[in-house]
């Protein structure tokens, strides 16, 4: 009897994926994205968790891709906004990147927590989360956009031996494409 199947989540920073794929041009992969995960997902393993994280009041850039998240079993976690002022203008900083990072911490500790985290994210502020899962016995996959990509992000995955696809090459295999 073969074991079964590594269980895995998959976690988007709604902001950095958005804004990256749109302002690299990349609509046909936004209005796809949740259809592409989680195709992309099940080919390593049995989904078990879908989240996508975007700040309070806010939305995906098109609608279609809102749509195509949750009719893949994505939940839609708002995160809040603080704001602030600056030189007497008010200012605005996500705290989606802190949220999506504290709900994976938790599900490490968690007795159903996934065997493979799927993050969607090319900010490098993920690196603090990577070596918690690592040091947690846990295995991360990394999805980025290309140009969007930090230059550290490439180097904590190749030096944690985690996994990194491109989102346009993982959309190109998806495809039949090579």
């Amino acid at each position: 009897m073969s074991p079964p199947p590594p269980t895995i989540g998959v976690y988007i920073d709604g902001p950095n994926i958005d804004i990256s794929l749109r302002d690299a041009g990349q609509i046909h992969i936004q209005l796809v994205l949740g259809s592409l995960l989680t195709a992309h997902a099940n080919s390593r393993g049995k989904l078990v968790e879908c989240a996508a994280f975007v700040d309070e009041g806010n939305h995906w850039e098109y609608n279609a891709t809102e749509d195509d998240l949750e009719g893949n079993g994505f939940a839609f976690v708002q995160t809040p906004v603080w704001v602030y002022r600056e030189d007497g203008e008010e200012k605005r900083k996500s705290l989606t990147d802190p949220a999506m990072y504290c709900h994976i911490m938790d599900r490490l500790h968690d007795e159903n927590c996934p065997d493979i985290f799927l993050i969607v994210s090319g900010d490098k502020d993920i690196s603090i989360c990577l070596r918690y899962i690592y040091e947690h016995g846990k295995i991360a996959i990394v999805v980025a956009e290309t140009t969007s990509l930090a230059d550290y992000l490439v180097e904590y995955c190749e030096h944690l031996r985690f996994e990194l696809n491109y989102i346009e090459i993982v959309y190109r295999t998806q495809q039949g494409e090579r």
